[in-house]
């Protein structure tokens, strides 16, 4: 690195000047060592007999000035300016580091986004890391971390929660090691009750047993020991100043959301009437022209072309949206790429529905004899394990198909109320073919 010194007027101490100077600027460069040039001018007023300082350091392209105007003694304009610019450099330091750190967890959860489980299919959950758990929740659940290096790309096997009370007493079996271990106030009166000795071999059992995260609730923080056998062990430590309770609702939710069962489906879904709505078929069948057509009417986008189908475990209910990257935008053939709230209006999209109906468009010539014309039989669509209901509508030439689907959720809004109106027209015809008809009304005027 070069340091360079310029006196502007002859002094008696210059020498000593220039040197205190240096001296200084050295200083700066070891506290900084990215910094590749750092250039410091101290002038006089010979009339005022006052002296001013700047320094100018580089450090990656970036620039920091520190100055000092008027002062009796020269090393404290030195010394001043050079703290400025230490504090701008220490800014710049921090701002780089937030945008490497920010930058390494973006590429990161795009290479673990959501991989579904190696041995099971796609139904059974999805995988995700400690890192995903705590990027999922540090806003929400106040999480700062304590200990974590190489454990944050530790897999959670189980999205729950679980209190290590009979683990910590040495009572081991059934032991969930594969939860997110929590610490509350129970927990911490009982450990510190056992010593320091017993808690850190105690401990280090719950690491042996490969329990692998663990989180102290309600401002709690782990005894140094217990921190240097995570750090040696490649556990995470993670702490929140939430309640116990209340961190255990809200990672559960947040457990459950990262591990659910997850699938893409090649389909557009929008929001009918209130109802989840997804077609799929062939490419070029006008899928995304019939959304277009229903936004018009007043539905709502939620995936255009790719769906994102994520299925609820507690309710067994399935729910799409989009990608990160699509949402909010359309592809029209001969139009381009539409932002739909730019051009409907807010109101126009989604970011999550309940799938409820699958429509499938398939070509009439492709379908002769498979549609069912009085619709008796009940189509279904199997997504993660749920049955989800299916309307098969023919594409021709003419057939308006806005109308259709517009119909088709109506139809099956009525159908989840309890109304089957083939049902009801079978049992209609029913009772007027066992009624005996009436005898028919003499007409005209009875005999005298």
């Amino acid at each position: 690195m070069a340091i360079e010194v310029t006196m502007r007027h002859s002094d008696v101490r210059i020498e000593s000047l220039k040197e205190y100077a240096e001296a200084r600027m050295q200083k700066l460069q070891e506290k900084f060592p990215k910094v590749t040039s750092i250039n410091i001018v101290v002038d006089v007023d010979a009339k005022k007999h006052m002296y001013m300082c700047e320094v100018v350091a580089n450090r990656l392209g970036e620039t920091a000035v520190g100055s000092k105007q008027f002062s009796e003694s020269a090393k404290s304009v030195i010394d001043t300016a050079a703290a400025a610019a230490e504090r701008q450099l220490l800014r710049m330091r921090v701002k780089a580091r937030k945008g490497t750190v920010r930058k390494q967890r973006a590429a990161s959860a795009k290479n673990r986004r959501m991989k579904a489980l190696p041995s099971k299919d796609a139904s059974q959950g999805t995988t995700f890391t400690v890192a995903d758990f705590v990027e999922a929740g540090r806003e929400r659940l106040f999480l700062e971390v304590l200990v974590g290096g190489k454990g944050l790309d530790r897999v959670i096997e189980e999205p729950v929660v679980n209190r290590p009370g009979l683990a910590l007493t040495g009572f081991w079996e059934n032991f969930a090691w594969q939860r997110v271990q929590l610490f509350g106030n129970a927990e911490m009166a009982y450990a510190e009750a056992m010593g320091a000795e017993a808690r850190v071999q105690r401990f280090q059992e719950l690491v042996a047993r490969k329990a692998h995260i663990f989180v102290y609730c309600g401002g709690h923080r782990p005894a140094p020991g217990l921190v240097k056998v995570a750090e040696k062990a490649g556990v995470v430590m993670l702490l929140t100043k939430l309640k116990t309770r209340i961190f255990a609702r809200h990672a559960t939710f947040i457990l459950e959301q990262l591990g659910a069962p997850r699938t893409s489906i090649y389909g557009t879904m929008v929001e009918v009437c209130g109802l989840g709505v997804m077609f799929e078929g062939d490419p070029g069948l006008g899928k995304s022209e019939t959304a277009l057509g229903l936004i018009k009417r007043g539905s709502a986008l939620v995936a255009d072309d790719l769906t994102c189908v994520r299925k609820d475990v507690a309710t067994n209910l399935l729910f799409g949206s989009a990608s990160e990257s699509t949402a909010g935008y359309m592809e029209i053939r001969g139009i381009g790429i539409l932002h739909v709230p730019s051009v409907f209006g807010i109101n126009a999209v989604r970011g999550e529905k309940r799938l409820q109906l699958v429509i499938t468009f398939k070509r009439l010539q492709d379908i002769r004899g498979e549609v069912d014309r009085i619709g008796q039989t009940r189509r279904m669509r199997t997504i993660l394990g749920v049955d989800v209901p299916n309307i098969l509508i023919p594409v021709s030439e003419g057939r308006d198909l806005v109308n259709l689907v517009e119909t088709a959720a109506q139809q099956q809004k009525l159908i989840m109320a309890g109304y089957d109106p083939v049902a009801n027209l079978s049992e209609r015809l029913r009772k007027r073919a066992e009624t005996p008809p009436k005898a028919e009304k003499r007409k005209g005027k009875r005999n005298g």
